[in-house]
């Protein structure tokens, strides 16, 4: 539970500051850069603490028009906890974007996740050590805020992420701060 409370805090003060902001014109198309804080859901909470990460998109379409594409490379890594030293996934996603208005957008898609588990060293569990790796598929969806601070174009974004990871998904709530260029 406590791990959400930076989640709960990031939400307040985007509502905050939602008023006061200056619309982006535009909104959804170029190339745009974001970090993430990513607080893991369900039995990926038994495995992972808060995690972290970056990505760098690109935005298709017409600026002036409701909807557009965009594509995602991003890496996020979490640290584990017991026997899990850390999690890592390598995102290459395609989502589809719906422009509400120059301020607020709607986003979802799919994607390909390279997921990697490293076990902690100071565990021996008989059969399992070093590392594993997949290629898993996953799906992504949320809701962003563009902002104007005089000249930098910002957004911020709350998704939902499932990675289905075989017998299990490994879920988590991406909170994204960026610019776009």
């Amino acid at each position: 539970m406590s791990n959400r409370t930076p989640f709960a805090i990031a939400a307040v003060l985007t509502a905050l500051l939602a008023s006061p902001a200056h619309p982006q014109s535009g909104g959804t198309s170029g190339t745009s850069a974001a970090v993430t804080i990513g607080l893991p859901l369900g039995s990926f909470d038994d495995i992972a603490k808060t995690g972290m990460g970056v990505a760098l998109r690109h935005a298709f379409g017409d600026r002036t028009a409701p909807w557009s594409a965009r594509g995602t490379f991003g890496f996020t890594y979490f640290r584990g906890r017991r026997p899990f030293d850390n999690v890592q996934f390598i995102e290459t996603t395609f989502d589809m974007v719906h422009r509400t208005d120059e301020t607020f957008y709607q986003f979802g898609g799919l994607g390909m996740y390279n997921t990697k588990y490293s076990f902690d060293p100071r565990d021996k569990i008989p059969g399992i050590s070093g590392q594993r790796a997949n290629q898993d598929f996953g799906l992504s969806a949320g809701v962003g805020v563009n902002y104007m601070w005089g000249n930098t174009k910002t957004f911020l974004e709350f998704a939902a992420t499932t990675v289905f990871d075989g017998s299990d998904n490994r879920s988590w709530f991406p909170l994204r701060m960026g610019i776009r260029f």
